[in-house]
């Protein structure tokens, strides 16, 4: 009986295949352009083939003494199946039955490995189905290059920056800046944080271009592989397969439990967003700024929880609730990015409109997104200046308000404090001026849209420098 099963479960997978074949469920083989019709030779093999698999499960399942009577009626069987056919058929199945069952049905259960001209086929790049051959389709490792670059590799440095400026503020707000080297450098775990950092910034722009290809948004990007043909659908699924995989093992070695949840709904957005938030109204612009605002958090997170496992110290990774410059940058990211989508969200203006999606530039109009795009310029600007006028007030308070005093504070520059204020002012101006100039122009001048959402980038490095 054990026998018996193992035979069962061997031919099984093999029936399965020859169905979903010829079915057209499943295509591991990309056809070719003009894919050829089930012609009567084809339907012969193929009804061939089941009834062999047929005779050997009856064979399996029938008992000993009874297996001549089996063998009988499957050839009884055979012989008035193939009278319906032409004299040739008939012909080609008498001689196949003549000769042993064994050896028949066996050589039915095995595909040819002859093509129509005679020629070898070579099972590693083609296979032959219902008669025709299937040249093997390219995988995930023969499109590697335009795979990678729908994850936007351009992104890659600004989350290398985020990740070590999260575990930088964090280290420093608690005491332990001396252990940024052992906790950011030669912690392996922290790279498990990178990884499932720039693993997320991957996913998230692959899942965006699946769907919009998919729902037909972004026919006019010719640069797409997707578009250009250089992908299909299916590779690239695969792709987003394998990369959500190895993110998920990433959070299992992931320190800290904040990290841990930050990653995981990270990993959660970029899944829903092309597909269901990306056409409500504002979730879209606000779910893009929690994704990058997420990333400095979680390495700062991270970084507390390793160093009170390398120092020995009191933090854990619920500390870094209580690190307020840390905050500071998650506000300005999020602020930032919320309005350069906003302002992108006005130059793509009538590509939403024809594929229905529902931004506010869409819903409210070019004037109200621009004046939405300023304030959160605004913001991000006020929230990076906030911390080092907080800290200059601090230092006057109780000194007599004087210029010469404010000069000797510059001078000292206490803490980086002079060196944070001068960054910190440049880039706010810069974000407050490029939103103001939008605003003034009802989001109706592309020039100035553009300079725009170029700047926007240089200002927010600009900004970050102030937080150093």
């Amino acid at each position: 009986m054990m026998k018996h099963g193992v035979l069962v479960l061997l031919l099984l997978p093999m029936a399965l295949e020859v169905h979903c074949f010829s079915a057209k469920l499943t295509r591991p083989w990309e056809p070719s352009p003009t894919e050829p019709q089930m012609t009567t030779e084809s339907y012969r093999n193929y009804k061939f083939k089941v009834r062999g698999i047929a005779r050997i499960l009856g064979r399996i399942s029938a008992p000993t003494s009874s297996s001549q009577t089996s063998t009988a009626q499957a050839a009884s069987s055979s012989n008035s199946d193939s009278s319906d056919s032409n004299g040739e058929s008939s012909r080609n199945d008498e001689g196949t039955n003549s000769e042993d069952p064994s050896l028949a049905s066996s050589s039915l259960s095995i595909a040819s490995s002859l093509k129509d001209d005679g020629s070898t086929v070579n099972f590693d790049t083609s296979m032959k189905v219902n008669g025709a051959h299937y040249e093997k389709a390219p995988g995930v490792k023969e499109n590697l290059g335009p795979l990678l670059q729908l994850t936007r590799p351009a992104n890659f440095p600004g989350v290398v920056l985020l990740h070590f400026l999260g575990g930088y503020l964090a280290l420093q707000n608690s005491g332990q800046s001396n252990l940024f080297i052992r906790t950011m450098l030669q912690s392996p775990f922290m790279y498990v944080v990178l990884g499932a950092l720039l693993l997320t910034s991957s996913t998230s722009m692959l899942v965006n271009d699946y769907y919009d290809f998919k729902l037909k948004r972004d026919s006019q990007k010719l640069s797409s592989p997707l578009v250009s043909g250089q992908l299909t659908l299916s590779i690239v699924r695969t792709f987003l397969t394998d990369l959500y995989a190895m993110a998920l093992l990433c959070v299992a070695f992931v320190p800290g439990i904040p990290a841990r949840i930050s990653v995981v709904t990270a990993l959660m957005l970029t899944f829903w967003y092309t597909r269901h938030i990306k056409p409500m109204t504002w979730y879209k612009n606000v779910m893009c700024g929690v994704l990058i605002a997420l990333s400095p958090f979680t390495s700062g997170s991270a970084a507390l929880k390793v160093a009170s496992e390398v120092g020995s110290g009191p933090w854990g990774g619920i500390r870094v609730l209580a690190v307020p410059s840390l905050w500071r940058l998650v506000a300005m990211l999020f602020f930032g990015v919320t309005g350069r989508e906003v302002m992108m969200d006005i130059v793509d203006l009538q590509d939403d409109k024809m594929n229905r999606v529902r931004t506010i530039p869409v819903t409210y109009g070019r004037h109200f997104a621009s004046a939405v795009g300023m304030v959160a310029y605004l913001l991000s600007g006020l929230v990076v200046v906030g911390g080092p006028v907080a800290q200059l007030v601090t230092q006057i308070a109780g000194k007599t308000m004087s210029l010469s005093t404010i000069k000797a504070l510059f001078l000292a520059n206490t803490d980086g404090l002079t060196r944070r204020l001068i960054f910190g002012s440049l880039g706010a101006i810069m974000l407050a001026r490029r939103g103001i100039q939008v605003f003034r122009t009802k989001g109706e001048d592309a020039q100035v849209l553009d300079r725009t959402i170029e700047e926007a980038q240089l200002a927010m490095v600009i900004c970050l420098v102030s937080f150093v």
